[in-house]
């Protein structure tokens, strides 16, 4: 039946969400190349150019055959579309509305795009399964102003502008990544732009969607436009980092006090942990903040809302306080990581509910002293790194509420 010896090769989720990502995204998109330079070739990339493309050959790119952006491009970039009246956005408009346009190769960094195939013949080139990785509100200024009166009426504008780009073709996600955050530190993105760049924090934002309409969402890329969710549901990478801090690793503390250290690439509370420990974490706060919203008595006790959701954690998941104690940071990690099949469950309402209301009680005996004052907890009452090991002994003697059937 086969001309050549047959081999069947398995293929995990990862690779099967690659190869579904790549036959449905752009697919053997025409484009002329004539101004390139071959950069050599590496293990990992098999093929890559860097040079400049036409505004019109660029739109080939960017847009499909009604002239909307094709769906998927932007998905491995650190921002989507900040907004036509973005400030950087804007001084892009008016270089491109300008006669300084011939000055355009000067000015802007261009595109950077990654392909899992390219190929070539002569000038003409076909490129498949491609990412903007670097380059987007570029794009998207380009294709805005390809829109406007002035290049409908004089279509020769796009082929006399000149647009650098850089084309590298790998079948290695890993590449993909690195680049992504390589050509980004270039221009100023913030250190939680470069974490939400993980593929751990893609698959997290992709199991938030998968939450329903009362679930959370995680707002992964920076964009212009708001999600159209309640915005008490949606979850910031800096408020993801502060919820895993709490109550996946008891450093609360942390959380109150230094949250731009979780903010570091090589932050602990980004890991190979399962992305259901994600949603739990931040599904516990979540639901602090919600008792706070419907109890105005309790908002004395806000500055703490770190600490509390760390005891919450701990009163409905026992287990968890063997992570909290485990002396340092990398053997909480390796703990966290082999509690991976752990179910991280918040599906049982009571028992959280029964956990925020005990959580409240400890933190107020805890801040006795301060609250007798008659004014709410502030920031520098509640950082020190004892009240988190106090309150953890007090939350760990609290018997949990049987779970419902």
């Amino acid at each position: 039946m086969y001309s050549e010896p047959f081999e069947l090769k398995t293929h995990g989720h990862d690779a099967l969400a690659a190869k579904l990502k790549e036959r449905h995204g752009p697919q053997n998109v025409r484009f002329d190349f004539t101004k390139r330079q071959t950069i050599p070739a590496t293990e990992r990339v098999s093929e890559a150019y860097i040079g400049l493309l036409s505004g019109a050959e660029a739109l080939k790119l960017l847009t499909d055959e009604t002239g909307s952006i094709r769906p998927g491009i932007f998905d491995d970039n650190v921002r989507l579309d900040l907004g036509a009246h973005n400030t950087v956005n804007t001084r892009i408009t008016r270089t491109l509305q300008s006669e300084e346009r011939e000055q355009f190769p000067f000015l802007n960094n261009g595109l950077t795009i990654i392909a899992s195939s390219l190929r070539g013949a002569g000038d003409k080139f076909f490129i498949s399964g491609y990412q903007i990785v670097n380059g987007g509100q570029t794009s998207h200024q380009l294709v805005r102003w390809a829109a406007s009166e002035a290049v409908k009426e004089k279509p020769e504008l796009l082929s006399d502008l000149w647009i650098p780009v850089k084309i590298v073709s790998s079948d290695d996600a890993r590449v993909r990544t690195s680049v992504a955050i390589a050509t980004n530190l270039q221009t100023p993105i913030g250190s939680t732009d470069i974490q939400a760049s993980s593929q751990t924090a893609k698959d997290v934002e992709e199991y938030f969607t998968q939450s329903g309409a009362d679930g959370l969402r995680y707002l992964r890329q920076i964009q212009h436009a708001a999600l159209d969710f309640p915005r008490t549901r949606v979850v910031t990478t800096p408020e993801l980092n502060r919820a895993v801090a709490a109550t996946l690793f008891g450093e609360s503390f942390r959380a109150i006090g230094s949250p731009k250290e979780l903010e570091a690439e090589d932050s602990f509370v980004w890991g190979n942990y399962s992305v259901e420990a994600y949603y739990y974490a931040a599904w516990l706060l979540y639901r602090v903040d919600r008792y706070f919203a419907r109890t105005p008595d309790s908002t004395t006790l806000k500055a703490a809302k770190h600490h509390i959701a760390m005891m919450v954690s701990v009163i409905i998941n026992p287990q968890i306080a063997s992570v909290f104690e485990a002396g340092d940071l990398e053997s909480a990690r390796r703990r966290l990581v082999a509690a991976k099949k752990v179910q991280f469950k918040v599906t049982d309402s009571d028992r959280i509910e029964f956990a925020i209301s005990k959580a409240m009680e400890l933190a107020t005996e805890q801040f006795q002293t301060v609250l007798s004052e008659g004014r709410s907890l502030r920031k520098d009452d509640v950082r020190n790194r004892r009240h988190q090991e106090s309150l953890l002994q007090k939350a760990k003697a609290v018997k949990p509420k049987a779970q419902s059937r």
